[in-house]
């Protein structure tokens, strides 16, 4: 399992790399667009699937998955930003 894990982090690490070297290295030419068009489909796709799944298994749906999601898809700055009232650390 740690073997998984370490590789898993590799794989993170190198593929932020590319990205950074795209986002950095790219002009912002009309290819650039298409590349991030397609990451953003990409994107909607993959927490559309993530939520359709996560969501057609958990019935009712209670705080702590609501937090796992928000943690999964990397949107806790984002929900605290516009939601500071509702959310608590508990």
């Amino acid at each position: 399992l740690v073997d998984v894990l370490n590789a898993a982090n590799q794989i993170i690490v190198d593929l932020a790399a590319v990205s950074g070297l795209i986002h950095d290295g790219m002009t912002r030419s009309p290819a650039w667009r298409l590349l991030d068009i397609g990451r953003r489909v990409e994107r909607a796709s993959d927490v559309s699937s993530f939520l359709r799944n996560v969501l057609s298994m958990h019935s009712p749906i209670e705080r702590p998955l609501l937090k796992m999601i928000l943690e999964v898809l990397d949107c806790q700055m984002t929900y605290r930003a516009r939601y500071c009232l509702l959310y608590t650390s508990d």
